[in-house]
Protein backbone atom coordinates (compact mmCIF):
# COMPACT_ATOMS: atom_id res chain seq x y z
CA UNK A 1 0.00 0.00 0.00
CA UNK A 2 1.41 3.52 -0.85
CA UNK A 3 1.49 5.85 1.87
CA UNK A 4 0.50 9.02 0.77
CA UNK A 5 -1.78 12.06 2.31
CA UNK A 6 -3.65 14.75 0.53
CA UNK A 7 -4.47 17.30 2.47
CA UNK A 8 -8.20 18.50 2.69
CA UNK A 9 -9.28 20.89 -0.07
CA UNK A 10 -10.09 23.66 2.70
CA UNK A 11 -6.17 23.62 3.64
CA UNK A 12 -4.79 24.59 -0.27
CA UNK A 13 -7.72 27.06 -1.50
CA UNK A 14 -8.04 29.06 1.64
CA UNK A 15 -9.41 32.13 1.50
CA UNK A 16 -8.51 34.49 3.79
CA UNK A 17 -11.48 36.43 6.32
CA UNK A 18 -11.86 39.72 4.99
CA UNK A 19 -13.02 40.76 8.71
CA UNK A 20 -13.38 38.76 11.74
CA UNK A 21 -16.77 36.71 10.51
CA UNK A 22 -17.36 38.20 7.26
CA UNK A 23 -15.61 35.67 4.38
CA UNK A 24 -15.62 34.25 1.13
CA UNK A 25 -19.77 32.57 1.75
CA UNK A 26 -20.98 36.24 3.12
CA UNK A 27 -19.71 37.85 -0.23
CA UNK A 28 -21.54 35.19 -2.33
CA UNK A 29 -24.29 36.38 -0.24
CA UNK A 30 -24.13 39.92 -0.70
CA UNK A 31 -23.34 39.76 -3.98
CA UNK A 32 -26.48 37.72 -5.01
CA UNK A 33 -28.69 39.95 -2.62
CA UNK A 34 -27.27 42.66 -5.08
CA UNK A 35 -27.91 41.35 -8.17
CA UNK A 36 -31.05 40.24 -7.65
CA UNK A 37 -32.07 43.57 -6.41
CA UNK A 38 -30.76 45.50 -9.13
CA UNK A 39 -32.01 42.93 -11.93
CA UNK A 40 -35.61 44.05 -10.82
CA UNK A 41 -35.04 47.58 -9.79
CA UNK A 42 -33.39 47.53 -13.72
CA UNK A 43 -36.27 45.84 -15.05
CA UNK A 44 -38.54 48.34 -13.49
CA UNK A 45 -37.52 51.44 -14.69
CA UNK A 46 -38.27 49.85 -18.80
CA UNK A 47 -41.24 50.69 -20.16
CA UNK A 48 -44.24 48.38 -19.58
CA UNK A 49 -46.36 50.05 -22.94
CA UNK A 50 -43.15 48.02 -25.47
CA UNK A 51 -42.56 44.60 -25.42
CA UNK A 52 -40.07 42.86 -23.08
CA UNK A 53 -36.57 42.56 -23.83
CA UNK A 54 -33.16 41.78 -22.12
CA UNK A 55 -33.39 42.14 -18.75
CA UNK A 56 -37.26 42.94 -18.36
CA UNK A 57 -37.83 39.68 -19.87
CA UNK A 58 -35.88 37.98 -18.04
CA UNK A 59 -37.63 39.18 -15.02
CA UNK A 60 -41.05 38.87 -16.50
CA UNK A 61 -40.16 35.27 -16.93
CA UNK A 62 -39.02 34.71 -13.10
CA UNK A 63 -42.00 36.34 -11.80
CA UNK A 64 -44.72 34.38 -14.15
CA UNK A 65 -43.08 31.07 -13.08
CA UNK A 66 -43.43 32.04 -9.53
CA UNK A 67 -47.10 33.20 -9.69
CA UNK A 68 -48.29 30.09 -12.01
CA UNK A 69 -45.77 28.10 -11.44
CA UNK A 70 -45.58 28.13 -7.53
CA UNK A 71 -48.58 30.15 -6.16
CA UNK A 72 -51.33 29.42 -8.42
CA UNK A 73 -50.66 26.14 -8.33
CA UNK A 74 -50.19 25.37 -4.52
CA UNK A 75 -52.21 28.44 -2.84
CA UNK A 76 -54.77 29.36 -5.51
CA UNK A 77 -55.75 33.01 -6.22
CA UNK A 78 -56.01 33.88 -2.28
CA UNK A 79 -51.87 33.33 -2.53
CA UNK A 80 -51.34 36.02 -5.09
CA UNK A 81 -49.92 38.66 -1.97
CA UNK A 82 -47.32 35.77 -1.24
CA UNK A 83 -45.89 36.23 -4.65
CA UNK A 84 -43.21 39.23 -3.92
CA UNK A 85 -41.53 37.18 -0.53
CA UNK A 86 -41.48 33.96 -3.04
CA UNK A 87 -39.93 35.43 -5.88
CA UNK A 88 -37.38 37.35 -3.53
CA UNK A 89 -36.35 34.01 -1.70
CA UNK A 90 -36.32 32.04 -4.63
CA UNK A 91 -34.31 34.68 -6.24
CA UNK A 92 -31.67 34.61 -3.26
CA UNK A 93 -31.30 31.00 -3.23
CA UNK A 94 -31.09 30.69 -7.38
CA UNK A 95 -28.43 33.16 -7.14
CA UNK A 96 -26.36 32.35 -4.51
CA UNK A 97 -26.49 28.07 -6.10
CA UNK A 98 -25.31 29.24 -9.45
CA UNK A 99 -21.69 30.04 -7.81
CA UNK A 100 -21.76 25.99 -6.79
CA UNK A 101 -21.07 25.40 -10.23
CA UNK A 102 -18.19 27.61 -10.53
CA UNK A 103 -14.82 25.50 -9.39
CA UNK A 104 -12.97 26.61 -6.04
CA UNK A 105 -15.88 28.83 -4.85
CA UNK A 106 -18.49 27.59 -2.23
CA UNK A 107 -22.01 27.85 -2.02
CA UNK A 108 -23.35 30.29 0.58
CA UNK A 109 -25.51 26.69 2.36
CA UNK A 110 -21.77 25.02 3.22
Amino acid sequence: MIALEFPPINEILRWKDLFESFNKISIIAVLAATIGTVVFLLAGRQSAKTAPRGIRNIAESTVEFIENGVVMQTMGRDGLGWTPFLLSLFTFIYLCNVPGIIPFLQMPAT
